[in-house]
């Protein structure tokens, strides 16, 4: 996930970049946030027609920024 979707530079992905990741997940009281981002846990919707209503019923500016180096799936409907 990390060299597909977060990294440019696989060589930030160390051994001991991974094990201090992992460490955060094992915290007791810890919020998961690495394996919520990984599962779509933290999106507040479920398809792209929730997304794009929830976006019509704001009234309010919303900035959309594009990653040029996204995998093509998640560009694909970042695009859409």
């Amino acid at each position: 996930m990390y060299k597909r979707h977060v990294y440019v530079d696989e060589t930030k992905l160390t051994p001991k970049f991974i094990a201090q990741k992992h460490q955060i997940t094992s915290k007791p009281g810890a919020r998961y946030a690495p394996a919520a981002f990984v599962t779509g846990a933290l999106d507040p919707v479920a398809d792209r027609e929730e997304f794009l209503q929830l976006l019509e019923s704001v009234s309010i500016p919303v900035l959309i920024i594009l990653a040029e180096n996204a995998p093509p799936k998640s560009k694909a409907e970042m695009e859409a």
